[in-house]
């Protein structure tokens, strides 16, 4: 992950990383599994707002059972979203297959007659 990237999730409050004396920023193993999160959650379509809001939310109510309502509706809103996703990424492979046909090696291609 680029230094550049790092910072960018620290401006937007998504990384608090320990200082040095010098003003050097010290990544804990905990600071390298939450930027690793962040990323994951960046690539699946989430804004950096609606993830410091969960982040927010989480860290203020440890008890997962009685988290914030409206996070919940924020998940759940962002989970019925990355669904519709994949289900037209599905529609958009099954496609494409029809076009190009199995990837090389696959068992697809084994079982075409003549081969």
């Amino acid at each position: 992950m680029s230094e550049r990237l790092l910072r960018y999730y620290e401006e937007r409050g998504l990384l608090n990383p320990r200082r040095s004396a010098r003003g050097h920023r010290r990544y804990q193993a905990t600071d390298v599994s939450r930027a690793q999160l962040i990323r994951l959650l960046i690539d699946g379509g989430l804004a950096t707002e609606r993830i410091l809001f969960a982040f927010d939310c989480l860290k203020a109510h440890r008890d997962v059972a009685n988290i914030c309502p409206d996070l919940i509706s924020t998940l759940t809103t962002e989970m019925e979203r990355i669904t519709s996703q994949i289900e037209v990424l599905q529609q958009t492979h099954a496609y494409l297959r029809t076009l190009v046909g199995p990837p090389a090696g696959t068992s697809d291609q084994a079982s075409q007659p003549g081969t």
